[in-house]
């Protein structure tokens, strides 16, 4: 009996290529959806193909042949993308689909945010899909850290103030995604996935100095320079406003 095809599209973003090379070890069948075929150093056993769920007529022959997928996307208007995906993922007759989501996108506390609003719209879409389903909703990578640093004079600005997160592993989090697509035992399961710690941004900033030997510290910044610096580096306004 052959293995089932797992797809993955994002795989050469952080978790998707992570979730690839995790189930490629272990001997799955998988596929890597990529918009640029040049930008992915794979496995010589995953099999590449070339799609854009920005135009989903480039979808069809990713889909095709595929048992299991795992949509982790993100940009603007997710829910576009993630409708174009989900989209083709039915019409090739995919059994069971996983979304990687966000933590805490139904709270009410986030109902301002336009990306929670797109993940909840991705989310019910799934759960009407007539497939098999389970969504993942990780919170902040602890990768990202290395995103928010200021290279230049070690600092992380934030408008955290002293609250607390529990930053996770994207190694941790494909892991996950690798258990669910590969088991039969999650489907229809919604999992907030966590690190092991709640940790202020002082104290993550405090670990990356333990690690790295260079002093680097947390810049407590209001929201208004925040946004401001996000609007200056290009990110849309509703982004930047669910950011803040």
């Amino acid at each position: 009996m052959n293995q089932p095809l797992i797809l993955v599209t994002g795989a050469t973003g952080t978790l998707g290529g992570e979730t690839v090379r995790q189930l490629a070890a272990s001997g799955h069948r998988v596929r890597a959806l990529v918009r640029t075929p040049a930008k992915g150093r794979f496995d010589r056993r995953v099999e590449v193909v070339q799609g854009d769920c920005r135009h989903p007529e480039t979808l069809h022959a990713a889909f095709s042949g595929v048992d299991k997928a795992l949509i982790v996307l993100n940009g603007l208007d997710l829910a576009a993308l993630e409708g174009n995906a989900l989209a083709a993922a039915k019409k090739a007759g995919v059994k069971h689909v996983v979304k990687i989501s966000g933590r805490h996108v139904d709270a009410d506390f986030l109902k301002g945010s336009v990306l929670a609003r797109w993940h909840n719209q991705s989310e019910s879409r799934l759960r009407g899909l007539g497939t098999r389903w389970t969504i993942l909703r990780p919170g902040v990578l602890s990768s990202n850290m290395l995103l928010w640093l200021n290279k230049s004079d070690r600092t992380i600005s934030l408008p955290a103030g002293d609250g607390a997160d529990s930053p996770v592993d994207p190694r941790d989090v494909a892991a996950v995604a690798v258990e669910v697509l590969t088991s039969s035992r999650h489907d229809g399961a919604t999992y907030e996935l966590t690190g092991p710690d709640a940790l202020s941004f002082r104290d993550m900033a405090l670990r990356m100095t333990e690690a790295t030997g260079k002093p680097t510290r947390f810049v407590d910044v209001p929201s208004e320079t925040a946004r401001a610096a996000m609007l200056a580096a290009g990110i849309p306004s509703s982004q930047a406003e669910s950011l803040a």
